[in-house]
């Protein structure tokens, strides 16, 4: 396999983090959007590129990764949560953290802005990985979006007689009281904490 340009390899890490979760390889046109690519054809350039160099296999009008990129990949990180004031969040790949422990096929990261977990031992800066659930127990901490734009924060889940509380981790800050907001959804549990040294 010949070497890769940072474009080549960042469209790669994103299409084995789409393969392995959620399942399917992207479209062309999901590549364009999350890479702010201008056209369809710019997309089909890097992934000729990828076949040339041997990291995909054309199989008539499809594309699929080579084995061997599918073993050891690790979790894909896909955007950043805030840990003090929500933040919007989208989940754009950004990267991949390669850790034996929490790489199940379903798991993903989102990295940490803000200090609203540190009591919790959560730093701004750390990757929170999170195990995709729609639901969760009273305690444990999630990452959760709310809001109709879908700020994206990591607290302790309550559930309350008025509806849900988020708590931080942190004196400094208030719960987030979530009472009638039908844009309230779990993202998932948070499993693990890494941090880079």
């Amino acid at each position: 396999m010949k070497n890769l340009t940072a474009k080549q390899q960042s469209i790669l890490d994103y299409i084995v983090s789409q393969v392995q979760n959620p399942g399917r390889f992207p479209s062309y046109r999901d590549i364009a959007r999350d890479f702010e690519l201008r056209s369809v054809a710019t997309v089909a350039q890097h992934l000729n590129a990828l076949v040339e160099k041997g990291f995909l296999v054309r199989e008539g009008r499809h594309l699929r990764l080579v084995e061997d990129l599918l073993k050891n990949r690790g979790i894909p990180v896909l955007g950043a949560v805030q840990a003090g004031q929500p933040l919007a969040a989208e989940a754009n790949y950004d990267g991949a953290i390669r850790l034996e422990d929490f790489s199940r096929r379903e798991t993903f990261a989102v990295r940490v802005q803000g200090d609203s977990m540190i009591e919790a031992g959560i730093l701004e800066g750390d990757f929170v990985v999170v195990e995709p659930r729609e639901t969760a127990r009273d305690g444990e901490m999630v990452v959760a979006h709310v809001g109709e734009d879908q700020s994206a924060t990591v607290k302790y889940y309550h559930r309350s007689a008025k509806g849900v509380e988020l708590r931080p981790a942190n004196e400094a800050y208030r719960p987030i009281r979530v009472v009638n907001d039908p844009y309230f959804r779990l993202a998932g549990r948070v499993v693990g904490v890494v941090r880079r040294v």
